[in-house]
């Protein structure tokens, strides 16, 4: 059975949410389902180099996104004879010669205000792509529900496959911290973030908890680790603007190579995130033994079910004592980081992609 992927997320350097999941697909189906056959589909900026082990790829002039997935994409399917085609996100042709599964995270961009004119557009092209796949998938029980709920997709043709987490972030990567530590300029002692800085990753809010406790923890800054933007700018001026400004780092982006050293090296790794599809950074900071704090909101109880402390983002007090107890009560650090590792051990991506290719051999079949 020939199964063709789209891979354009596969860029050289800093892998996205959705890039990681496509890396596991190719990566992991040799050992999970040896007797499918993995097409893969990229555009002429994604780095050949990134997919190397691939056994099969075609690379597809892309001017435009839509071009790529409604005249170039469909074409390629029909010349290539694939059986089944999976889109890791909710771009796909509208018309295809063969079955598509598509991939929907998460409804942000319909639950976010201020944005009239981008889910005029996002809402009826997402519920028509979801209408013409063959089956849905999504990451977590609570981005099913939104699913339902706002694009008015079928129950009965959505499938819930958690992602998983690399081998490559574990507590062994400790060891390599001092040295990346030294070169980005990051104290020894740190609480982490890893965001976006998007309004829904709730900053500023992190920042007000972080500056109630700053006097308490003296030795330990915080760090917001992320791609600069106008959005990271306003937190720095916030920052000044409660006296904590020497004690909040942005290091900026942070590559595929240092982030498992970063992770493990944290003392502690914070979420206060307002939505989330599944929550894939608090469950690699479980993985690399670092105790997690994380929102209870949306889908990351199902990630972070009882090993990790969860609190409402939107109460300051409470995620200040937690910064202050996990940083300081080795006792209870220990506790958390031993029901972290066992938590994130359930989360491989060997067993994700099994559940991808059972769905896709059956919509195949």
């Amino acid at each position: 059975m020939r199964i063709g992927v789209d891979v354009r997320e596969l860029q050289r350097g800093v892998r996205t949410g959705i890039g990681r999941m496509v890396e596991a697909v190719i990566s992991e189906t040799p050992s999970v389902r040896s007797d499918l056959r993995l097409v893969l589909f990229a555009d002429d900026s994604t780095r050949a180099a990134e997919v190397e082990t691939a056994t099969e790829l075609h690379v597809l002039r892309q001017p435009t996104t839509l071009w790529f997935d409604q005249i170039e994409l469909p074409r390629a399917l029909a010349r290539h004879a694939i059986d089944v085609f999976w889109s890791p996100y909710y771009k796909a042709p509208i018309c295809s010669p063969c079955p598509t599964v598509i991939t929907i995270h998460d409804v942000l961009f319909l639950k976010q205000g201020g944005q009239r004119i981008e889910n005029a557009i996002f809402k009826p092209w997402a519920r028509l792509i979801g209408s013409r796949a063959s089956a849905v998938l999504t990451d977590s029980e609570h981005s099913q529900r939104d699913l339902v709920t706002l694009l008015g997709i079928d129950p009965a043709r959505i499938a819930v496959v958690p992602l998983g987490v690399s081998e490559r972030f574990t507590p062994k990567e400790r060891d390599k911290a001092p040295d990346m530590l030294s070169r980005l300029g990051i104290p020894e002692n740190y609480i982490l973030t890893v965001t976006n800085f998007r309004p829904h990753k709730n900053g500023d809010f992190l920042i007000r908890a972080y500056a109630r406790v700053a006097e308490r923890i003296p030795d330990t800054v915080l760090v917001l680790a992320g791609k600069r933007t106008h959005e990271s700018h306003k937190l720095c001026e916030s920052a000044e603007q409660l006296g904590i400004g020497d004690r909040v780092v942005m290091p900026g982006l942070i590559t595929d190579e240092d982030l498992p050293a970063l992770y493990a090296g944290a003392r502690l790794f914070v979420f206060p995130s307002l939505h989330e599809g599944f929550g894939l950074p608090v469950l690699e900071a479980m993985a690399s033994g670092t105790p997690v704090v994380s929102s209870c909101t949306s889908s990351l109880p199902e990630v972070v079910g009882e090993a990790g402390r969860m609190l409402a983002p939107t109460d300051e007090e409470a995620w200040a004592e937690a910064l202050f107890e996990l940083s300081t009560d080795v006792t209870m650090r220990q506790q958390q980081i031993h029901a972290g590792l066992e938590r994130a051990s359930a989360f491989t991506w060997r067993r994700s992609v099994s559940e991808l290719m059972d769905v896709l051999e059956g919509v195949a079949r």
